[in-house]
């Protein structure tokens, strides 16, 4: 596989979001260039772009594992938690 394919089947990969994928495309591209296929500017640019997705990855993965600990703190809580929308346990509603 060449450096340009490698590149191409990461950056697929990183939009994706499919880690695995993108984990085999990254060896393939590393095996291509220590092969000596030398990066044109096309593969260049196109590192950046798989860069930036891999950040933008991981800033998901940040979001939704914020979203996890506020939903497992509430779950902790009891029941209906300590402020519910009807106000603290033994409140009138």
């Amino acid at each position: 596989m060449t450096l340009s394919e490698a590149t191409a089947w990461a950056l697929r990969a990183a939009k994706a979001g499919d880690l695995e994928e993108l984990a085999r495309a990254l060896h393939a591209r590393g095996a291509a260039a220590v092969d000596g296929d030398p990066p044109t500017r096309e593969v260049i640019e196109a590192g950046e772009q798989i860069r930036s997705e891999i950040d933008s990855l991981k800033r998901k993965a940040s979001v939704e594992s914020a979203r996890l600990r506020r939903i497992q703190e509430f779950g902790s809580l009891g029941e209906f938690g300590r402020h519910s929308e009807f106000g603290p346990p033994g409140a009138p509603h």
